[in-house]
């Protein structure tokens, strides 16, 4: 396991979706990523190459982002109660961070996480989630 600076976990999020080719799992309870542009373009073409894209999410909130919108292009969204965990996965890495994707928290948040760099600490992960 590789802890992530503060200043690098948005362009680590971002790196796991360019290097997803099954499938991308976000786990975020709160988000809002309108003006997050980067993001929003790289899930675009996440979604435009056919992968399976799921937000895990604690609430949703249709004044902040059109979530309708994003379900109409492939999102698979699913709500979980008590959600706190914050996640990001592709079929080869996992980011366990305190970002939220919230385009305040890129900006504004001191946050830090970890990235697996085995994949005995991948296997860890996707067993658990899973379950």
């Amino acid at each position: 396991m590789k802890i992530i600076p503060p200043d690098k976990i948005a362009n680590e999020i971002l790196r796991i979706m360019d290097n997803a080719r099954k499938y991308l799992i976000l786990v975020s309870p709160y988000n809002d990523w309108r003006y997050w542009y980067e993001f929003e373009r790289k899930l675009k073409k996440c979604l435009h190459k056919k992968l399976i894209v799921c937000l895990y999410m604690k609430e949703k909130d249709l004044r902040l982002i059109n979530f309708n919108h994003w379900y109409e292009l492939g999102l698979r969204i699913f709500k979980i109660e008590n959600l706190h965990a914050k996640l990001y996965l592709n079929e080869k890495e996992v980011i366990q961070t305190s970002l939220n994707l919230l385009y305040y928290s890129v900006k504004f948040s001191f946050d830090i996480g970890s990235i697996t760099i085995t994949d005995e600490e991948y296997k860890v992960y996707k067993e658990y989630f899973d379950k």
